[in-house]
Formats: C-alpha cells, structure tokens, sequence
C-alpha cells in the first residue's frame, strides 16, 4: 500500500470497496445509491407479480364457476335462482367458519346442489364467492 496526495493506493478489491477516495469512478455513495435502485426495482417487480397473481385467481375463480355451472342460478351482484355472490359474501363476512361451511355444503348438497368438483377446485370457488363485491 502507498500513499500519494494524501490518499491510499491499494490493489485489493476490500480495500478499494470501503475507500472513501476512490481513484477513479464515481466514489462509495454511488454504489450505495445503485444498490438502492436495485432494491426498489425488485421490490416493485414482486409487488406486481403479486397483483397479478391476485387478478389470476379472480379470474380462475370466475372461470371455474362458468364451467361448473354455477353461473346458471347465481350472478355476482343480482339474485338469480340463488343468492348473488355479493350478499352470500355479506352474510358470511367476519365468519372464520365461513368457507369451510360453504364447501361442506357444496361437497355433500345439503342447503344445495351437489357439486361435481375436487377439493382443490371448492376452495376456489368458495373464496371467489366471498371475496365477491
């Protein structure tokens, strides 16, 4: 290491990392500032992965409910031969038991038809329906 003008030369990367008088280049702020920029572009890509991920389960929800035939006696916001998806959702909000009730009642038909789906494929319909406004 050698020291020239006041300020010290040095070869290792370490060094040369946490020098406050960079030769050349545009100084530690900087990359301090880049790495930020980073940052904040990753975090707005992964906030709009997840919007999007939101939107793709509204619509599978819907499109679920189209192939199923659902959409034959409900609607989302008017009454049909059943309830709309809005008022089913307001009678069960704040109710933690809400969704494990509905997909007991759509699996076994009792309160209503019997539903030919799996599993996995109620809970979507079901947390399509209460999320509905």
């Amino acid at each position: 290491m050698a020291v020239e003008g006041g300020r010290f030369l040095s070869t290792g990367c370490l060094t040369q990392a946490f020098n406050p008088w960079p030769r050349k280049g545009r100084g530690f702020n900087h990359r301090i500032g880049d790495q930020m920029k980073r940052m904040l572009l990753m975090l707005a890509a992964a906030g709009s992965m997840v919007m999007a991920g939101g939107v793709g389960a509204a619509d599978a929800g819907a499109d679920l409910a189209k192939a199923k035939g659902c959409l034959n006696c409900h609607a989302v916001a008017e009454k049909k031969v059943g309830p709309a998806y809005k008022d089913v959702a307001a009678k069960y909000k704040g109710n933690k038991d809400a969704a494990a009730t509905l997909t007991a009642k759509l699996k076994d038909g009792k309160g209503h038809m019997k539903v030919a789906a799996s599993d996995a494929e109620l809970k979507t319909l079901v947390q399509w329906a209460l999320s509905a406004k």
